[in-house]
C-alpha cells in the first residue's frame, strides 16, 4: 500500500504472509482479523503527516500484534508513547508476543526521538526479540534544532531483553544521543552477542558534497569525517551486561551485507535515500 490518507484497512486473506505499508493513516477502522498467516509487516509514514489524534497508529499496531518481524518508523514510536498520557490503562501495554525482529527507521534523531524509542520498548514489550535493527539519519543533527548534548533521557528501568542476540545500528556517528542509545542496549541485554555499529557514507569528493547542498541539504549537517579509532575507545569504555558481547564498529563500504533486516529494500521514497 502507497497512500496519503489511508482511511480503512481490512485484511480478509488467511494465506497473506507480509504486509507493507508507506503513506499517511488517518483513519480508526482496521482489521485483520481475517490475517492469520500474517508473519511481517512493513509501517512507514517518513515525509507525512503523523502528528494527529485522528492518526491512529497504536490501534493498527495492536491489530499486528502477533507478527514475528516488524518496520516502523517515528510516526508508530511517537504515537505510542505520546498516547499513553491521554489512553486508558486499559490500553497499554500492547505485548508483540511473537516478535523476534524489530527495525526501527530514524528519519531524526535528537533527544525527543531517543525518548520515542524508550517509550515504544517499555509500551509495547518483546520477550522473544532476537534481533533489532536501528537505521540512524545519515546527516547530523540539526544545529538549529538540536538538544544540548548533557541532556539525560532516562532509559525504561525493565526490559525483556533475555532473548536478544543481535543489534545492529546503521549510519552510527557518536551523537550524544546515539552514544546514549548505544549505552542502554549494551547495559540492558545480558545475553546479547554482537553489536555492531556502521557509519554513514561520507562523500568522496567535493563534488559530492556540492551536489548534496544543491539538494538543499546544509553542508554543516553532511558527514565529511568520523574518528571511528575515538568512537572505539568511547564504546570499549560503556558498561555491558553480557560478559560475551562483541562491539564491531565498521566503515560503511566494510559494511556485512549478510546482517540485514527483512526488509531491507523496503526504505521509502528515492528521495529520503540521503535523509535514512
Amino acid at each position: 500500500v502507497d497512500c496519503w490518507e489511508i482511511k480503512k484497512v481490512w485484511v480478509l486473506a488467511p494465506s497473506v504472509e507480509s504486509f507493507r505499508f508507506f503513506g499517511e493513516i488517518y483513519c480508526l477502522d482496521f482489521s485483520f482479523d481475517g490475517a492469520s498467516s500474517l508473519a511481517d509487516a512493513f509501517i512507514c509514514s517518513i515525509g507525512r503527516e503523523s502528528s494527529e489524534p485522528e492518526h491512529d497508529y497504536l490501534k493498527l499496531l495492536s491489530e499486528l500484534a502477533h507478527v514475528r518481524i516488524l518496520t516502523v518508523c517515528p510516526a508508530t514510536l511517537s504515537r505510542v508513547t505520546i498516547w499513553e498520557e491521554f489512553m486508558e490503562e486499559d490500553y497499554f501495554p500492547v505485548p508483540l508476543e511473537n516478535l523476534q525482529e524489530l527495525q526501527l527507521l530514524m528519519g531524526i534523531m535528537n533527544a525527543e526521538y531517543l525518548s520515542y524509542i524508550y517509550g515504544f520498548l517499555r509500551l509495547c514489550p518483546s520477550p522473544f526479540l532476537e534481533k533489532l535493527f536501528i537505521r540512524l539519519p545519515k546527516l547530523l543533527e540539526d544545529p538549529n534544532q538540536s538538544t544540548a548534548r548533557t541532556e539525560v533521557i532516562e532509559g525504561p528501568q525493565s526490559v525483556p531483553f533475555e532473548h536478544l542476540k543481535t543489534v545492529k545500528v546503521s549510519n552510527f556517528k557518536g551523537s550524544h544521543c546515539e552514544m546514549e542509545l548505544v549505552k542502554f542496549l549494551l547495559g540492558k541485554a545480558d545475553n546479547l552477542e554482537s553489536l555492531v555499529l556502521v557509519a554513514p557514507p561520507i562523500p568522496a569528493l567535493e563534488e559530492d558534497v556540492c551536489k548534496l547542498v544543491e539538494y538543499s541539504i546544509p553542508e554543516s549537517r553532511i558527514v565529511t569525517r568520523i574518528d571511528l579509532e575515538a568512537l572505539h575507545m568511547q564504546l570499549a569504555s560503556l558498561p555491558k551486561a553480557s560478559s560475551h558481547v562483541q562491539v564491531v564498529l565498521l566503515e560503511y563500504l566494510k559494511d556485512d551485507m549478510s546482517l540485514n533486516p527483512t526488509h531491507t529494500s523496503l526504505y521509502c521514497d528515492e528521495e529520503l535515500h540521503w535523509f535514512m
